[in-house]
């Protein structure tokens, strides 16, 4: 399953076989190749990783140039044998002594997601005492903190290789309803609409937590998009707010989107996007700022069938005004839209639909997050907004903030929930008391921006 280091280059080299490894402190990368390994084998890993290491737009490729790289040449094939099937598997919570040892002679196998803690505690040693006889493993599934790309890889690599009929067990049968549903997509070769629409029928445990449910399709869309061209991707900067600008386009249709378009760089970004013969359909506000002139109205004025887009309790003026869930299209691809208020009241962030890229506005930062100290914003809506729709996506997952005043381009989810000095490790109130006591100064653009934010930026004297 791991493969090993091939020292010698020039032979890799002659091979064809290199990719890449993204030396960075998360594992992102890492999981992307190992989940092309578990999904499509070697043989169509290669050409898709191939594909997105030339793709000068590829967020890995884009990623990978700002950061250091290491090439690596697998020394053998990779293949995953499947011993289980779906229908072989069966689901568990905890449960008693009696009601564990009543299911010796039934499986043959165990795979246990609980992490030994909290409400967790106890199911490991009850397990293991009960079913004794049954070959297994243990793979502790943190739901809040330790989901990720690479846990569904593993979790689906130790179902193989464990003897049917399998039980699978966690505390609330959540986790383990969800590496089933898992199972049940890879087999059947679902979409991410089509696991979610499965689950959802079946009213299976883990569709009700935002992690899980995020996790599950993450991992579908991972190897649903797998055989796709990247997402055509470009960040823009505009230095006096520090605003970053996002260019997302289909790389079939050309179609594209802007997100966070600023009025004094319409003409640079028109420019970006007629050099790389896109098509411009979007231009989407994260929320209505505070602290620079958006440019989405002005990009609809000047190109026909380019729409400005906004959420719609934001109350600012917009050609379309978004609801959460809705979905904003560019030709094949599309971005997701959530809800995250708490900075304002009508913030949102964007999800692609791969699930590897989040747009986060000003709710989630780098290492930080937006005030909260005006424009309807509150602090413990905002804590609620991040966790409940940011941090629930993998830990992997891209994250691109609506602003940097550091120069860092872009984090994940994982080095956030790790990193993130407000929120790493706060409760609720700990993060009100934190926000509550910023003693930030008063914007300096808000009363020429917000008025002509709420006039989709078209009202500046």
């Amino acid at each position: 399953m791991y493969c090993s280091v091939w020292e010698n280059q020039e032979k890799a080299a002659a091979s064809s076989r290199a990719c890449c490894f993204i030396s960075t402190t998360t594992s992102s990368s890492y999981s992307l190749v190992l989940l092309l390994l578990v999904f499509v084998g070697w043989s169509s890993s290669q050409s898709a990783l191939a594909f997105l290491l030339k793709s000068p737009s590829s967020p890995v490729s884009l990623y990978a140039k700002a950061l250091h790289i290491t090439p690596f040449y697998p020394a053998r094939s990779c293949s995953t044998t499947m011993t289980v099937s779906v229908a072989e598997i069966t689901t568990a919570g905890k449960m008693s002594e009696a009601e564990a040892s009543a299911l010796s002679d039934k499986y043959k196998g165990v795979l246990y997601l609980a992490t030994d803690t909290g409400v967790d505690k106890g199911i490991e040693s009850n397990g293991f005492t009960s079913l004794k006889g049954l070959q297994a493993r243990h793979i502790p599934v943190d739901v809040k903190n330790g989901l990720s790309l690479q846990l569904a890889a593993d979790s689906l690599k130790a179902l193989d290789e464990l003897p049917a009929p399998t039980l699978v067990m966690c505390s609330t049968g959540g986790r383990a309803s969800a590496v089933k549903c898992l199972k049940k997509a890879m087999e059947e070769g679902w979409t991410r609409d089509q696991a979610l629409a499965h689950a959802e029928s079946e009213k299976l445990p883990f569709v009700n937590n935002c992690n899980l449910r995020d996790w599950v399709l993450a991992t579908v869309a991972a190897k649903q998009y797998m055989a796709e061209p990247p997402l055509i991707f470009r960040p823009l900067y505009e230095e006096t707010s520090w605003t970053y600008t996002y260019v997302l386009a289909c790389p079939v249709t050309k179609e594209a989107i802007l997100i966070d378009p600023v009025d004094v760089t319409v003409d640079r970004d028109l420019e970006v996007v007629g050099e790389m013969g896109l098509k411009l359909v979007g231009a989407l506000n994260t929320h209505c700022h505070a602290d620079h002139v958006t440019g989405s109205g002005l990009l609809a004025e000047k190109v026909p069938g380019c729409k400005s887009m906004i959420a719609a309790v934001s109350g600012a003026k917009a050609c379309v005004h978004l609801k959460p869930g809705d979905r904003v299209k560019f030709g094949t691809r599309y971005v997701e839209a959530r809800a995250t208020p708490g900075h304002t009241n009508g913030c949102m962030s964007f999800v692609t639909d791969d699930m590897r890229m989040v747009f986060t506005g000003d709710a989630l930062l780098i290492r930080g997050c937006g005030r909260t100290d005006f424009q309807q914003g509150n602090s413990e809506t905002m804590f609620d907004s991040i966790w409940t729709q940011i941090y629930s996506l993998p830990q992997e997952t891209l994250v691109y903030p609506g602003h940097d005043y550091k120069g860092r381009l872009v984090s994940t989810i994982g080095e956030e929930k790790k990193y993130n000095a407000r929120l790493a490790g706060k409760t609720k109130e700990e993060f009100v008391e934190i926000m509550n006591n910023l003693k930030l100064a008063y914007p300096k653009k808000i009363d020429v921006a917000l008025p002509a934010n709420l006039m989709d930026g078209m009202m500046v004297s």
